[in-house]
């Protein structure tokens, strides 16, 4: 059984990786040029580190994140600390599996190192979906570049603005929820002067929130600002 999956990020390469472990002929195709990440930071909690981890990819991760020692959630009004979680031993013994902090672009390099290398998995790129055809017994793909593929199924991972969902179901796509997120990768010197900077910070304020922790091997802060609009 082959299976096309439409999109190379974090998702795609995941379920290509998981369906090769069983036995099944992968193929992915992205639409960008080069498999690359957009974003910042990422959390990965125990269950997604079990995930990973079955992947074969648990070694890696770990020279690439961070497992900060706590969560510390504060009044972003007046910075007093409000409640911390301990994300040590004893949380990993109780979960089965570390509380890490990644870079998405770390944590895509290695789903693509290891895709790459797996013999059940092409990757293709420059390759964006336009129409999609069911005949009952397999599902059959045209890209822009004017190449065409046909697989016994078919997995939509092409993101929030899935062409794939569009072509299938219709519809305007997503809708704004009214909440916008800044983000921010600064250099970890910067913030020598912040305490327990190792540590995942939660600063909640009226009308939105702050979330900062280090990512690539704690040489960057990411930062995320949540707002209301």
């Amino acid at each position: 059984m082959t299976t096309g999956i439409i999109g190379g990020g974090i998702a795609g390469l995941s379920c290509a990786l998981a369906l090769a472990r069983c036995g099944h002929k992968v193929e992915v195709f992205e639409r960008a040029g080069a498999f690359r990440e957009v974003g910042a930071g990422l959390q990965v909690g125990p269950n997604a580190m079990s995930a990973l981890a079955e992947l074969g990819l648990a070694r890696r991760i770990a020279e690439l994140a961070v497992s900060p020692p706590a969560i510390r959630i504060h009044d972003g009004l007046s910075g007093n600390l409000l409640s911390q979680l301990q994300l040590g031993p004893e949380f990993e013994n109780r979960y089965g599996q570390p509380y890490r902090v990644i870079h998405r672009a770390d944590l895509l390099r290695v789903l693509v190192e290891k895709a790459a290398e797996t013999r059940n998995i092409q990757l293709n790129t420059s390759h964006e979906l336009i129409a999609l055809k069911q005949d009952g017994k397999t599902i059959s793909a045209t890209f822009a570049n004017g190449a065409t593929t046909s697989h016994d199924r078919l997995v939509a991972a092409d993101g929030v603005h899935s062409v794939c969902r569009k072509l299938v179901f219709g519809g305007k796509g997503p809708v704004y929820a009214g909440h916008t997120l800044y983000r921010a990768l600064c250099p970890i010197e910067d913030y020598s002067w912040l305490t327990h900077s190792d540590c995942v910070h939660l600063w909640l304020y009226p009308g939105g929130h702050i979330v900062h922790y280090p990512v690539s091997s704690g040489k960057q802060m990411n930062i995320v600002a949540a707002v209301e609009q």
